[in-house]
């Protein structure tokens, strides 16, 4: 039973460890396709549905537009209003969208591929442990003769 669960678990560590390798290889490729889409969904913002989900990303980044604010013109969403200070007027965040999502995606990308390979170290821990044990399992039946 305990050689079945280390079977088990070396697959799951192996898994891990390209997950990790796969993300550290490809984050850049990732955040080149949602830069791309973010860009196309930009052009076409009239539509409803983009305008919600760009409104959102420019609440949740805190970013306004493509490259910048100046990107809509004078008339620029709520959505580009900073809520710092008491003023009621709208102040537009500096920094443009693309250039937050790529700050975002390599760092989420970098903290999951870490921590993916931090549970994959733990896990190879418990490898070595469950091998350990079934050893000594095996080695007790034989000196016991069962």
């Amino acid at each position: 039973m305990t050689s079945t669960y280390s079977f088990f678990l070396i697959l799951l560590v192996i898994a891990q460890i390209v997950i990790a390798v796969l993300v550290f290889v490809f984050v850049g490729d990732v955040t080149v396709a949602l830069k791309k889409s973010f860009e196309s969904i930009f052009q076409n913002r009239d539509n409803q549905v983009n305008a919600d989900l760009i409104d959102s990303i420019q609440r949740n980044l805190e970013c306004c537009g493509k490259t910048s604010f100046l990107d809509y013109g004078v008339n620029f969403p709520q959505s580009c209003c900073s809520t710092a200070g008491n003023a009621p007027l709208c102040v537009p965040f500096a920094t443009g969208c693309l250039s937050r999502m790529s700050s975002f995606l390599d760092s989420a990308g970098n903290i999951v591929a870490w921590v993916s390979l931090g549970v994959a170290a733990v896990e190879l821990l418990g490898l070595i442990s469950a091998c350990c044990l079934a050893n000594a399992i095996r080695n007790q039946q034989r000196r016991s003769g069962y």
